[in-house]
This record gives structure tokens, sequence and C-alpha cells, in this order.
């Protein structure tokens, strides 16, 4: 195997970042996810590169997409040739555990205006007994948390059908 010499080194490094390709940064070996920069040349197949990556942003014209990406993930792009720099911040919110905000009541812990899906649900439900000639509840299967073993308990999917029962047609 040959060395690249330290020269040829430090001339791509000023060459990618003329280029505004950013630096590559070490992969930190201790978050289980993160949020990463992931910078490509003009000419990408982005559809190719964003496969399998959960995609926040993508910026063409800097030529950079920003994504949630496991170790694994990681270790692809780079052996692709992708150049990742970690974005430390997000990547410390991501995995942060969520609290109740002070004198929150309900919604997801740290987002109140966002209801849990036993809020959702529960609301729905009230609006199909208020409403039972407009509205029904419909259980169309189940999530994929809940038909794989282990994880989390899951939930059963639902349908809100909204219709006038009253008045049938078209």
């Amino acid at each position: 195997m040959c060395k690249a010499s330290p020269w040829r080194v430090v001339v791509l490094s000023i060459v990618l970042l003329a280029l505004g390709v950013p630096a590559p940064t070490a992969q930190p070996a201790s978050w289980p996810s993160m949020v990463v920069r992931v910078g490509f040349p003009p000419g990408t197949d982005l559809a190719a590169l964003a496969r399998g990556l959960d995609v926040w942003e993508v910026h063409r014209s800097e030529g950079f997409l920003v994504a949630a990406v496991d170790p694994g993930q990681w270790a692809d792009l780079e052996a692709r040739g992708f150049v990742l720099e970690l974005d430390e911040a997000r990547s410390a919110r991501l995995d942060r555990p969520l609290v109740l905000l002070p004198g929150q009541t309900s919604g997801i812990p740290s987002f109140p205006c966002y209801r849990t899906v036993e809020e959702t649900y529960a609301s729905m439900e009230g609006l199909v007994s208020a409403h039972p000639g407009l509205a029904s509840w419909v259980d169309i299967g189940d999530s994929w948390e809940k038909v794989t073993a282990g994880g989390n308990p899951g939930y059963d999917l639902r349908v809100l059908v909204l219709t006038n029962s009253a008045h049938p047609g078209a």
C-alpha cells in the first residue's frame, strides 16, 4: 500500500477548502447516531447518495446535505469517498432525553405543542363519539414497532374517515 506524502495531503486539503468542501471530521465513537454534513461534488446522483439516509436538508448550490447517520452509515459514506463534517450541536440534541417542560401537562415531552399518539387517538375517538354519522375510526394495521419484537410496544395504525353517511354519493 502506498502512503501519500505529507505535502500531497496538505495540497489536497487546500484544494478541497478552496472548492468549499468541508474538512473531514473524525467519527465520534460515543454517539449511536449523529447529524452530519455530507459534502458532494457537482453531478452527484443525490437519489443514490440519499438512499437509506435520514436526510434533513439538501444544499445543492453549496454542495452538501445534512443527514442523521449511525456509525455504519458514517463508515459507508467515507468509504464511498464523501467528506463528512459532524454537526455537534444538532447531534447533541438528537439523542438527548425528552423531559416535560416546567408547567407542561400534555403533549410530547419538550414539545408541548405536539400531541402524543395517545392524545391524538383520544381526540379522534371523541370526534367519532360526538359525530357518528360523519366520522369513523378505522384500524388499518399495526406499526412497525408493534410487529417487531424486542423494541417499543408500538401502536395500531388508525385512520379517521370523514363522510356524511346521511347523504351517500360520489
